[in-house]
């Protein structure tokens, strides 16, 4: 029987990875060409740690949903723990979830069926991931680039204390005045003119923003969860 290792195979420690530390694809290394002995030890080493992947994975596409849902059921009167685990979650399945999943599926693509993995079940699991990373492009799209660019923030806001990032800096070779937001470059202060007008668009309040944004993406995100579960369940 392949299990979530099956599917998650290729997310490995890389997965742990944000968009911004990560190159470009075309920059990406391929995988190796491998020897039989090593793609069949490869295999059985990773369908050992793949059902741990892939629960923390599709657990996380369910937090994400759950937490969402409940800002848009409660409005404003959302505690403040979930609104902000509303921002991290969306944010990671944009930032962590989307690369390792399309890691997987190039790892799919390169590598092909295993002995113990069929050709069948490997076409099977190609098209689930593909499947994953499209509902997560629509969720994605459902959003405007000041409302993107808010979402990322916001992650920011909730997870660490200070957020330099967004201010001028200083680097080993001068100013940094740029920082990376969902593989695109901006200067800090189109960031933060983007940020301001977002604000100032709901009166400066929070609040609202997360209501609408989450009532927004609750169907999408509901699809997209409903995906995960296909692709981290057992396939016999």
């Amino acid at each position: 029987m392949a299990t979530a290792a099956c599917r998650c195979a290729a997310i490995g420690k890389g997965g742990r990875k944000r968009a911004a530390d990560l190159p470009a694809h075309s920059e990406r290394m391929k995988p190796p060409a491998l020897s039989e002995k090593d793609k069949a030890r490869y295999l059985a080493a990773t369908q050992q740690k793949g059902s741990v992947w892939g629960q923390q994975t599709l657990q996380w596409v369910r937090s994400a949903y759950l937490h969402a849902l409940e800002v848009a059921t409660k409005g404003q009167e959302a505690s403040a723990a979930v609104t902000g685990m509303f921002w991290i979650r969306v944010c990671g399945v944009f930032t962590d979830i989307r690369p390792a999943i399309a890691k997987h599926v190039e790892s799919l693509s390169t590598m092909g069926a295993g002995p113990e993995q069929p050709e069948s079940i490997t076409s099977q699991l190609r098209g689930l991931a593909q499947l994953c990373l499209e509902r997560i492009d629509a969720v994605k799209a459902a959003l405007t680039e000041d409302e993107l660019v808010y979402l990322e923030y916001r992650r920011h806001v909730e997870a660490h204390p200070w957020q330099n990032s967004y201010e001028l800096r200083l680097g080993k070779n001068g100013i940094i005045d740029t920082k990376e937001v969902f593989g695109e470059r901006k200067s800090v202060d189109e960031l933060n003119v983007l940020i301001r007008r977002l604000l100032l668009k709901y009166g400066v309040n929070e609040d609202a923003i997360a209501v609408e944004l989450a009532r927004r993406v609750v169907p999408l995100l509901s699809a997209t969860h409903e995906a995960f579960q296909r692709y981290c369940a057992p396939v016999i």
